[in-house]
């Protein structure tokens, strides 16, 4: 009988021996079946929950990696740090995704930027780069 259906918890070190016991060790096949069968029919307990605002913060945090980033996820960042309404868009003055200052983040509409970053003019000569090109 497990102690917390008596009112009973473990002791600290009886924690640490049952974690260190099952430290590095894979749940097998039938035991996730078994797990799954029992669950089964539970609703999830994370749904209808959200994330604090100091979660998130620190779910941002995590992803911001310093300067070793790529492009995308200084666009991201770029998402993440300046929400903007819906069909509206980032634009990075300095054409840098990775400078995400303030200073350098512009809310354009997809029109507009496309105009500032002079995609519509390649479009117009005929002079689609791989990244446009569809």
């Amino acid at each position: 009988m497990r102690l917390a259906r008596l009112g009973k918890q473990h002791s600290q070190e009886t924690k640490d021996k049952i974690r260190e016991k099952h430290l590095g060790k894979k749940t097998s096949e039938a035991t996730k079946i078994k797990l799954s069968e029992k669950l089964k029919g539970r609703p999830s307990p994370f749904k209808g929950h959200k994330h604090s605002k100091e979660t998130i913060d620190k779910i941002i945090a995590a992803h911001l990696k310093g300067d070793n980033v790529t492009d995308g996820e200084g666009r991201y960042r770029a998402r993440k740090l300046y929400p903007c309404p819906k069909g509206y868009e980032h634009h990075h003055i300095d054409g840098n995704p990775l400078n995400n200052d303030p200073s350098n983040i512009q809310i354009v509409t997809p029109k507009e930027h496309r105009v500032i970053d002079g995609r519509i003019k390649n479009l117009e000569l005929g002079r689609l780069g791989n990244n446009y090109a569809n």
